[in-house]
């Protein structure tokens, strides 16, 4: 048993002279004695490599060895690193090399490298012949010849905001994990795949930026990670940027996801079904050529208010049901509010029984068979200049209803029993100062326990205009200017304003 023990550590004896590790200039090395070239290993110690390292082409150990190689990890969780140059002699980069380096802001390849190279000064590792980003830093600008970023790329960086240009067609999985600066990032448009965990634990993440139509518009199963599990594990998303490459959201693409704010482009014209169902969304601006939103869209969104475009020509059901802080709904089209021929479509079976108050915009004609029917909630409803009918028991069981400004001058059209079981006997009905008495001679609006002339404090239809630019102005003074989250300014600027115009009407204005 002696003999072969023996027999056994002499064959290895040669196995193990032929690789040793030591430090030269600071750096550790791997070297093999039978090959003669070195590799870069991890410098063990508490703090690991710190400032600049410059890895030279070859090192003098009791003879010259070529450095070919960096090992796995080499320079992993050194949060002192700041920048390393690598020489054109390195033919081999492992895994995760700079995970964790918070503090990287330049990585050089020297020129001449024939399978790596930091191109345009770029900051990073890129491999030459596939033209991926292998490796980044706080430093890197993604040139426009990268066509994808690699697994883990960015792991642990301290990059603060980086831009993912339109070439990039694919991330793979984990290459932004544990960025904790990390707040603003750019998605370019021919983006076609995305890997798991790609944002994980991105804690300060506050604005994502999507153009990839690919990526948005594709419609996920229920169960399938989709567009919003990109960013499961970033809690602090402020705003999400659809933008005007993006032509669809598909079924399910940011269900149950963390993100508070959305802003699509107006080159938006349909939401999928579930497209943002038990997310956190407590606001959203909708595209203006928006046509459809599916069911179940923002289903148990926190959203308080939500305005919905004229060029919305349907709603399915539920779209905006069980969301809780829902209270008012601002409608521009005439589609939604006047559909017929669906005896279970009502705005209730839309937007929930929780809703107290009601604005249609001056587009809005007709208010169809039961359109409010069974909003238990409803308080207040406003009603345009331009409505001529409304249908059959359109506030049927309106039970809280207490107030109805009408802007129309004649009086319109009314169906049967059109507000049976509510409460409008108790309720006010404001209408224009000439045509109180009208009113008052009408069947069906004769029977409101109060009429009276409408007032310059009452709320009002809201009329949507389009500007081409912040330059630009309406035909009529504009008095008051707010940005359509409510905070005042002199001019209208780019995106959704509100204005309220010399003639005492308030207009929503896109800003373009």
């Amino acid at each position: 048993m002696k003999k072969i023990l023996f027999l056994l550590v002499f064959m290895l004896l040669p196995l193990a002279a032929s690789a040793i590790g030591w430090v030269i200039d600071g750096i550790n090395y791997e070297l093999n004695r039978k090959t003669k070239t070195a590799q870069v290993i991890a410098l063990t110690g508490r703090e690991g490599y710190t400032g600049d390292i410059i890895i030279p082409s070859s090192v003098n150990f009791n003879g010259e060895y070529s450095v070919t190689r960096i090992a796995n990890n080499a320079f992993s969780n050194c949060p002192e690193l700041t920048s390393v140059t690598i020489p054109n002699t390195v033919t081999s980069i492992g895994g995760n090399v700079f995970e964790g380096c918070s503090s990287l802001n330049s990585i050089v390849i020297e020129e001449g490298n024939p399978n790596y190279d930091s191109r345009e000064n770029c900051n990073a590792i890129i491999g030459t012949a596939s033209n991926k980003l292998l490796y980044g830093c706080n430093g890197t600008i993604i040139p426009s010849s990268v066509t994808s970023i690699g697994n883990s790329a960015f792991l642990g960086s301290g990059i603060t905001s980086i831009t993912i240009p339109d070439e990039v067609t694919s991330i793979e999985s984990n290459a932004f994990e544990k960025c904790k600066a990390l707040s603003y990032i750019y998605i370019g448009k021919s983006v076609e795949s995305i890997g798991y965990y790609v944002f994980s634990e991105c804690d300060n993440l506050k604005t994502v930026e999507i153009n990839s139509n690919a990526i948005v518009s594709k419609n996920y199963n229920i169960n399938e990670s989709n567009v919003g599990s990109l960013f499961g594990g970033a809690f602090n998303i402020e705003e999400l940027i659809i933008g005007d490459e993006v032509t669809s959201i598909g079924d399910c693409a940011f269900i149950d996801s963390r993100i508070t704010s959305v802003k699509m482009s107006d080159n938006v014209t349909t939401i999928g079904n579930s497209a943002f169902r038990l997310s956190r969304l407590s606001s959203v601006k909708l595209s203006n050529n928006l046509t459809d939103i599916g069911e179940w869209a923002f289903y148990g969104c926190r959203l308080s208010t939500i305005t919905i475009p004229e060029s919305v020509k349907c709603i399915n059901l539920f779209a905006f049901q069980n969301c809780d802080y829902l209270t008012k709904v601002e409608v521009n089209s005439n589609e939604v509010v006047s559909r017929d021929g669906d005896q279970f479509y009502t705005l209730m079976s839309c937007f929930g029984k929780q809703v107290k108050e009601y604005v249609l915009g001056e587009g809005i004609k007709k208010v169809a068979y039961i359109a409010f029917a069974e909003s238990e909630k409803l308080t207040s409803v406003t009603l345009s200049s331009n409505l001529t009918c409304v249908d059959d028991s359109a506030f049927h069981e309106c039970n809280s209803l207490t107030d109805i400004y009408c802007y129309a001058e004649q009086v319109p059209e009314t169906g049967k029993d059109i507000f049976v079981d509510s409460n409008y006997k108790n309720a006010t009905l404001h209408v224009p100062a000439a045509s109180v008495e009208a009113y008052k001679n009408k069947e069906q609006w004769k029977d409101f326990g109060y009429i009276v002339a409408l007032t310059d404090e009452d709320p009002k239809p809201m009329t949507e205009i389009m500007m081409t630019t912040a330059a630009q102005k309406p035909s009529v003074t504009v008095v008051e200017c707010y940005t359509f989250d409510g905070k005042r300014i002199t001019t209208p600027q780019r995106g959704m304003n509100i204005i309220k115009m010399s003639d005492g009407t308030v207009k929503k204005v896109v800003v373009k």
